[in-house]
């Protein structure tokens, strides 16, 4: 089940979030994608890069970036 929080940061802070968890010893999980039409695929996803760690870091992708989406580099 998802705890709900409203922490959204800017990124020139998203640095010192970091190095605060890791002082207290926490393990960080990062991910991120381009949600424009959330769906319980996205969800069942964040849940369990959730379960791998103390603290998920999400990166939510740019429209910019989400035109890019199923292109393969």
């Amino acid at each position: 089940m998802f705890k709900e929080t409203k922490k959204i940061y800017p990124l020139k802070k998203i640095p010192s979030i970091i190095s605060n968890l890791r002082e207290k010893g926490k393990t960080l999980v990062f991910t991120n994608g381009c949600f424009d039409i959330l769906h319980i695929e996205h969800l069942r996803s964040l849940q369990k890069a959730r379960s791998l760690g103390n603290c998920l870091l999400l990166g939510l992708n740019s429209d910019r970036l989400s035109l890019l989406k199923g292109i393969l580099f």
